[in-house]
């Protein structure tokens, strides 16, 4: 499971080993503040209003990226915050350079 913490979180640790993470859920030209994202779920910081269907998920460690291609199946619920993925198999689910 991955956690994105906001920059300004009085919780954000300072030990010089912390990785500075940010995860966004990315769809057509809108992106998607992503707070958690685990097996079979992501978690938004703020509930979103999308459509079923492809997106994106962008993880950004230390200035390093990498992207998931997804599926959403139902679409973002403008009224909820957790977002239930597919099980992550190859018909779904691809990594970096295949995501773009």
């Amino acid at each position: 499971m991955i956690q994105a913490l906001p920059k300004s979180s009085p919780t954000v640790p300072s030990a010089p080993f912390s990785a500075r993470t940010s995860l966004t859920l990315l769809c057509g030209d809108q992106e998607v503040a992503v707070s958690e994202i685990g097996p079979g779920f992501l978690s938004l910081q703020k509930p979103s209003d999308l459509p079923p269907g492809p997106a994106t998920v962008r993880a950004t460690v230390n200035g390093q990226e990498h992207r998931w291609a997804v599926v959403i199946p139902e679409g973002l619920d403008p009224t909820a915050t957790e977002v239930m993925l597919p099980t992550l198999g190859p018909e779904n689910y691809s990594r970096d350079e295949e995501a773009e």
